[in-house]
């Protein structure tokens, strides 16, 4: 009898690349922009969350340093990250959510870039709540859901077709933070 494991996936966590000031900076630019923070319905009578993804392009320079800081740290491990539309900041109060969803980049046909995965990326601006994964293949022998807990100027870099979401995170008067990025992940092997 043979052994076979197939059809996982990688995600890829990086801790410490970024000093307070670059992310602050970021935040600052962004946060000045309230009026451009939208509040998202998550299905009826809330709660809600609030955004600038439908805005992301209003600031979407101001990540330029960031990715390029993502990417030097990866260009050690081989890998490049390419974003291939704005990042965007959101935030979530104590009963805030964003239900389960993926990130699916359709505009962009894996075909003609071949080489490359679709991965999407979480920078954490705080050290409370928590970011969780679904497993795709519901009949595999990993367990079913991951946990990530945030931890500031984390970096969490996954497959954009995982589905994933956040729950509340119950503390008062406390707001949790992310930046959020789309791309292109190359040089990943495939052992």
């Amino acid at each position: 009898m043979k052994k076979v494991d197939v059809f996982s996936t990688r995600l890829i966590t990086i801790e410490k690349i970024f000093d307070d000031k670059e992310l602050i900076n970021v935040l600052n630019v962004v946060k000045k922009d309230t009026e451009n923070l939208s509040a998202v319905m998550q299905g009826r009578n809330g709660p809600t969350y609030r955004t600038n993804f439908f805005v992301a392009n209003v600031n979407g320079n101001e990540f330029v340093p960031l990715i390029e800081k993502l990417n030097s740290h990866l260009n050690e491990h081989s890998l490049e990250f390419n974003v291939t539309e704005p990042p965007w900041y959101s935030e979530y109060g104590e009963y805030d959510q964003h239900g389960p969803h993926i990130h699916d980049q359709q505009q962009i046909d894996l075909m003609g870039v071949q080489g490359a995965f679709k991965y999407s990326g979480i920078i954490n601006l705080s050290n409370f709540g928590e970011t969780m994964f679904i497993n795709p293949n519901p009949s595999s022998f990993s367990k079913m859901e991951m946990r990530i807990p945030s931890t500031y100027g984390e970096v969490i870099l996954f497959p954009s077709n995982i589905w994933h979401y956040v729950a509340p995170h119950g503390l008062r008067n406390k707001t949790r933070a992310t930046f959020a990025f789309n791309g292109l992940l190359r040089g990943l092997d495939n052992e």
